[in-house]
C-alpha cells in the first residue's frame, strides 16, 4: 500500500470457532487487509498486555544490534551495571 494514506490499526481477538466466518466476511472488504497471528500460548491471561514493534523501530534495534556486534558502541556487562547503579 501507498505510505502516504492514513490507515488504522487494529487487533482483534475471535474465538476459534468464528475464525472462518470472520476471515469470509472481511475478505469482502478491498480497503482491509488481514495479517493473522496465531499464539498457541495458552498460559498467557487476558489481563497481561502484549506489545509489538513497528518496522522503524525493528530498524532502529537493528542498526544498534549491528553497532554493538561490530564493537562501534559501548557495552556494559551485569557487573559494570551493577555497580554503577550502587554507586548513585
Amino acid at each position: 500500500m501507498p505510505k502516504n494514506i492514513n490507515m488504522t490499526q487494529i487487533l482483534l481477538n475471535i474465538q476459534d470457532k468464528q475464525m472462518s466466518f470472520f476471515k469470509e466476511l472481511i475478505k469482502n472488504f478491498d480497503f482491509v487487509s488481514v495479517e493473522e497471528i496465531i499464539t498457541n500460548d495458552k498460559t498467557k491471561s487476558n489481563d497481561i498486555n502484549e506489545y509489538s514493534l513497528t518496522n522503524d523501530q525493528i530498524s532502529v534495534l537493528e542498526e544498534r544490534k549491528q553497532k554493538h556486534i561490530s564493537n562501534e558502541s559501548k557495552s556494559y556487562n551485569w557487573d559494570d551495571i551493577k555497580q554503577e547503579l550502587k554507586s548513585h
